[in-house]
């Protein structure tokens, strides 16, 4: 359902029938079969007609029909109209035009209704019309009611009745479930709507303050109604009923739908209906009614708030929503669990449980209520609930448990578990279960759903929006909110610590467990491709796994219409084995748990009768690789979580396999918002609309690491004096850090073995995994890891220095890792500035590029992250030098194109002496003439506001493709943001704007700085513009408050370095409208930082690019490992036995000092060194930029 109301708005057919079928999209991700809209006629004769238009198919061959019918003035204005819209998933009658919504009393259009839900008692009612002269075109239940409305009017006892009256009598004769929106000729520019059992929710516009913030529910609707017969007192606002909008227009929208996402573009504020309530706008006034009172109602709806974005529900550029959202995971767990575990004390708590935790600790049995995938949440961690919390635990499907009359008790704690919160059987199991007495419990993923306003208390599992048909990352989210409970439940239990304390450690590593697993996606393609032409697949497993079998099984038949069995394997010999032969795909999960032997006697079992058994299982499990055809290796964790990653390969087989039988992996092909194309002609700014959406990208949190050593923590005398050259400039900042060398530690032992053999390597184990270097490296060790690669100290023994050797995580895992690996060696091979972090080697151990798998990286070792050290007390003389070095630094990359996009304190390195330098160019990007970049910068807490905000980088300074080349056209904006958050950050010691997620970032921003100016407001696009006007209006705070005098650093004896020069450039850098911040050469040039101006530092010669096309190859992982081969045999040719010929080692001391364990950084992105957000970048907002690339030049055209 979704309607759109205009009251004293002017807008033309066209903008109504945009704004109808663009809320018919976001409503179109459930896979539906038809669709129809209804509006006011044309011309001066019609206009009180009603024209429906419907169609068989998806929102799209609708949208293509509206504009077909020349009868039909695109161009004519309407100040008030009610336009109502509807998408069908058919449950009586086939699909086709005639079936679909709106329906309509008669052939005069006279009455027209959209309706979810189902009406029980349509035959008798159908009867009765029919032998009242009534005809039906349709084989809907629907019908009815359009017909039942009619019946009334046409038989009311007086000449004027009130249009929310005779929905009143309507719903009276009804029986079901229904949400339900009414459109009359007799009733023009009103709307009425009501619900009872299904959702259906108003949201309320207007560009002027609102009458109220809670509407007064009004009882007994007819009496209720005589005022509104007064049209003049409702065109005053005289209504103390009513919600209106305060100004003498009154100019009011209102927005019906059966889901949020549908309004939150337009508006953000929203009353929920409950059932039974009959909304009604009549002239620009909303009002209530109810036809009685009962005990315990609420006498007001109060209008809310929504938080959900819109970006929340966009498919990206992944193939369908399904896909997305199963790629999703690594953070939907994280939002999971965000704020609930502390894995430093081992805690848990559910604030939604936590006042009901005594009465749940008390009770006789747990019962959990699902259907379909929730149920098989409850089923998966059914074993370990009953582990932690002692108590039986039973798994209910909610239609079952309500056709067996289940008897409960008062002491029952009962589980409800649903993604929607609006599943018709969990919620008549919710209400049988509230009637005998029992605590409830809802685990949905929707607030204000049925569910989650029912139940007693609850648990949102912050999934996000899942919008493909077939649940994924809501099940994982289940999953992982029940083990939680559990875990809470098990908190006092002395004898369960050790099991918690295992399962939570496991928890903390699960989303880039997650990460390897999606990671063997092609894998699973390719596998797929050989079972799609199957007509059947069975599914075994048995322990943890049979709920991963089950919810396998319903995954592959839900979305890929082939006969899928989850089978117990303890169960196979006992009718199921019949079944298995050569030509029968069979997939077994096997893992190394409680029930391994017995899986692996199955296997014998399956494999003794010529089957060929794809398995899941652990990681270097040889036993199992004998007897399997295939297999998929997952990484290990606790048993109890083994089936989160082991369900995620049957998600995305699932997927693949729906592809290659043609099959609509989201029952919905073109619709929603994943088919742009018809939106070409409509401008630019539709097509730009959609695809920002699918440039944000989610986090993912890094982790603590021990603190920097004591001796980087001690100040030593600053020295004084102004600098007049480098040299002196290094000797009177000396001491930031201890004003000598760090101590090293001698002892540590280098595991591996000398190979003398030809091209002079040797292996050594550090960690977990192998280093295969050149001998010139030794005394290896690490000093940090991540998901691009593991970094360890080493002395080069050839040039007497340590350095630091970086060997990169699988380059060639897929395109997104080789290109960014081939992305970082090419411009750290070009770029050549004292701070910017310095190459000094590149090599691999393979001898030829078949064998070619590793790539290794030697850089300058630095002493540590400007991370640990922003915290520490520094004077202005420190801080302007650090901050001079980082603008050194971007302005020798942005005087080639390169933008670094990713700076924050852990992606730069000092030493001791107060040098600095830039490093992690993952993310950096070039720019060309025919690229348009990503607007997506990985760590949210220093992402500028046009990045947030979807603007287009030539929002800083130029409209011009072109002119994304020019260094002051799009580099002054990102990069001096982030410099403004990394100096704030400095003064303050605290992170400046802090926010838990990109809209909470926007938030913190503008709470802080002010709501921007409307000149801003109207370069954004329309979607933006309209959520950033509806956020509320922040005057901002004063620099001089938000830095005060006490913050910063007394000053010194230097006169030209001062605190109100410090607070008048942090004014500058931290500026919303980029083309009103300063620019990196303006920054140079600021009093606060020119002091150490130095023009052989600040205007060096810009680095040369060798492969001027960075930016626009697309490759296959074999092509990208060619090019990066090339360049690593390119750097062989120019330096002989790894020492530069042409190049100097300017800044790179020659101690021959052993390598320090200390906290010597190198590449912060691949090490775990503070709570700072970063994530890689989502390789699929390249392949969308490319598409935008391309529309810009057809658009042009």
């Amino acid at each position: 359902i979704f309607a759109y109301l205009n009251y004293r708005v002017p807008r033309t057919r066209k903008e109504i029938f945009v704004t109808l079928v663009k809320g018919l999209q976001r409503l179109e991700y459930r896979g539906y079969d038809s669709a129809g809209v209804a509006v006011d006629g044309s011309g001066k004769h019609d206009k009180d007609s009603i024209c429906l238009f419907k169609k068989k198919g998806k929102v799209k061959a609708l949208d293509e029909e509206l504009y077909k019918n020349d009868s039909v003035n695109l161009d004519e204005e309407f100040d008030t109209h009610f336009g109502i819209a509807h998408t069908r998933w058919a449950t009586h009658g086939e699909p086709s035009a005639l079936n679909s919504h709106p329906h309509r009393s008669d052939k005069n259009n006279e009455f027209v209704v959209i309706h979810n839900g189902i009406i029980t008692n349509y035959k008798e009612l159908k009867k009765y019309l029919i032998s009242k002269g009534y005809e039906f075109e349709s084989d809907t239940d629907t019908e009815v009611i359009p017909k039942l409305i009619k019946y009334l009017y046409d038989n009311r006892e007086s000449e004027y009745v009130s249009f929310s009256t005779l929905v009143e009598r309507v719903i009276q004769q009804l029986e079901g479930a229904f949400a339900l929106v009414f459109k009359s000729v007799h009733f023009p520019g009103e709307a009425v709507a009501t619900r009872r059992g299904s959702p259906l929710l108003i949201g309320v516009q207007s560009q002027y303050e609102l009458s109220t913030e809670e509407i007064p529910i009004q009882y007994n609707c007819e009496d209720s109604r005589r005022d509104i017969q007064d049209k003049n007192s409702f065109n005053k606002g005289n209504s103390s009923n009513a919600l209106h909008s305060v100004n003498d227009r009154m100019a009011m929208e209102f927005y019906f739908a059966s889901d949020a996402s549908a309004i939150i573009e337009h508006t953000n504020k929203v009353i929920y209906l409950e059932d039974d309530d009959i909304a009604a706008v009549a002239a620009g006034n909303l009002s209530l009614h109810r036809m009685s009172r009962g005990a315990g109602d609420d006498p007001v709806r109060v209008i809310q708030t929504l938080q959900m974005e819109l970006q929340q529900i966009m498919k990206g550029n992944f193939k369908a929503f399904m896909q997305k959202e199963i790629f999703e995971q690594p953070e939907s767990v994280v939002n999971t669990m965000r704020g609930r575990i502390c894995f430093d004390t081992s805690t848990v708590m559910l604030g939604g449980l936590k006042d009901h935790l005594k009465e749940i600790k008390r009770c006789r049995r747990l019962i959990i209520i699902g259907c379909g995938t929730s149920f098989h949440a409850g089923v998966a961690t059914r074993q370990i609930l009953e582990e932690l919390t002692e108590l039986p635990v039973m798994v209910e499907l909610a239609s079952d448990f309500l056709d067996r009359t289940t008897p409960v008790y008062r002491d029952d704690v009962c589980f409800f578990i649903s993604q929607s919160g609006e599943t018709a059987d969990t919620l008549m199991a919710l209400r049988y279960c509230k009637d005998r007495g029992a605590l409830t419990v809802g685990v949905t993923n929707t607030v204000g759903s049925s569910i989650s306003r029912e139940t007693d208390c609850g648990v949102h599992i912050n999934a996000g929006p899942e919008i493909g048909v077939a649940s994924t990352k809501a099940y994982t989210s289940q999953f992982v909110s029940l083990i939680m409970f559990g875990l809470m439940m098990s908190e006092d239990r002395l004898s369960l610590q050790k099991r918690r304390q295992e399962i939570i450690k496991a928890l903390h590593k699960l989303p880039e467990m997650i990460k390897e697993v999606l990671a063997l996606d092609e894998k699973i393609k390719r596998i797929a491709e050989e079972l799609y032409q199957q007509r059947s697949l069975l599914v075994m497993g048995r322990g943890y796994h049979y709920a991963t079998c089950l919810e396998g099984a319903l995954k592959i038949k839900e979305i890929t219409y082939m006969h899928s069995e989850g089978i117990l394997a303890g169960e196979l010999k006992h009718g199921p084995l019949a079944l298995v032969d050569y030509h029968m795909p069979v997939i077994m999960v096997i893992m190394k748990d409680a029930c391994y032997t017995k899986c692996h006697n199955a296997l014998q079992q399956v494999t003794a009768r010529e089957g060929r058994p794809i398995i899941l299982c652990c990681q270097d499990d040889p036993d199992i690789s004998k007897l399997a055809y295939k297999t998929i290796e997952l990484p290990y964790t606790v048993d109890c979580l083994q089936g989160i990653l082991c369900v995620i390969p049957l998600q995305l087989m699932s997927f693949h396999l729906a592809v290659l039988r043609g099959y609509d992996h989201d029952e919905m092909a073109d619709g929603v918002l994943g088919d742009v194309l018809p939106y070409l002609e409509q401008g630019m700014s539709e097509l730009l609309d959609s695809l920002w959406h699918y440039l944000v990208a989610s986090d993912a949190v890094m982790h603590n690491v021990p603190e920097v050593l004591n001796w980087f923590q001690r100040a030593g005398d600053p020295g004084k004096g102004r600098r007049a050259q480098a040299e002196s400039k290094r000797g009177s900042v000396r001491g930031l850090c201890c004003g000598e060398n760090p101590p090293t530690e001698e002892g540590y032992s280098v595991g591996g073995a000398m190979n003398e053999g030809e091209g002079h390597f040797y292996s050594v184990q550090v960690g977990d995994s192998t280093f295969t270097v050149l001998q010139r490296y030794q005394q290896l060790r690490a000093i940090g890891s991540g998901a691009q690669g593991i970094v360890c100290s080493a002395l080069d023994t050839v040039l007497g220095i340590p350095v630091a050797v970086k060997k990169l995580s699988r380059p060639f895992q897929n395109q997104t890792h080789a290109k960014r690996a081939y992305r970082e060696l090419v411009l750290l091979k070009c770029v050549n500035h004292k701070n910017i972090i310095h190459l000094l080697n590149v090599f691999t151990p393979q001898k030829s590029l078949e064998e070619f798998q590793d790539l290794y990286l030697v850089m300058e070792l630095m002493d540590a992250s400007l991370c640990q050290v922003i915290h520490m007390d520094l004077d202005h003389e420190r801080m302007s030098y650090l901050l001079y070095q980082i603008l050194c630094g971007i302005r020798h990359l942005h005087s080639a194109g390169i933008i670094h996009r990713d700076l924050k304190p852990s992606n730069i390195v000092v030493k001791s002496d107060c040098t600095l330098k830039i490093l992690d160019f993952g993310l950096a990007r070039t720019a060309c003439t025919n690229f348009m970049m990503t607007p997506y910068v990985v760590t949210r807490y220093y992402r500028a506001p046009e990045v947030i905000l979807g603007m287009k980088y030539k929002e800083n300074g130029s409209s011009d493709l072109s002119a994304l080349t020019s260094p002051s056209s799009f580099c002054n904006g990102l990069d001096i943001w982030s410099v403004g958050c990394i100096m704030g950050e400095m003064v303050k010691g605290s992170v400046i704007f802090q926010g838990t997620d990109h809209i909470d970032q926007w938030n913190k921003v503008i709470e802080v700085l002010g709501t921007p100016s409307l000149e801003f407001m109207n370069r954004l696009m329309d979607t933006v513009r309209n959520y950033v006007m509806n956020k509320p209006q922040f005057p901002g705070v004063s620099f001089s408050e938000l830095f005060p005098d006490w913050a910063f650093p007394s000053e010194t004896e230097h006169d030209k370095l001062k605190t109100s020069q410090a607070r008048d450039l942090l004014s500058k850098m931290l500026v919303i409208d980029p083309e009103c911040r300063i620019s990196v050469q303006e920054a140079l040039s600021h009093p606060y930082i020119h002091v150490w101006y130095d023009p052989a530092e600040a205007d060096a010669p810009p680095p040369q690019i060798s492969d001027k096309q960075l930016e626009e190859r697309e490759h296959t992982i074999e092509q990208w490992k060619e090019l990066i081969y090339k360049e690593v045999m390119d750097w062989e040719e120019r330096n002989k036995n790894g020492v530069l010929k042409e190049e100097c080692l300017d800044g790179v001391a020659t101690s021959s000092a052993t390598a320090s364990q200390s906290s010597s950084i190198n590449d912060i992105s691949s090490m775990s060194t503070e709570q700072t957000l970063a994530s890689d970048t989502d390789s699929s907002c390249i392949d969308a930029m490319y598409l935008l690339a391309f529309f810009c030049v057809i658009h042009h055209l």
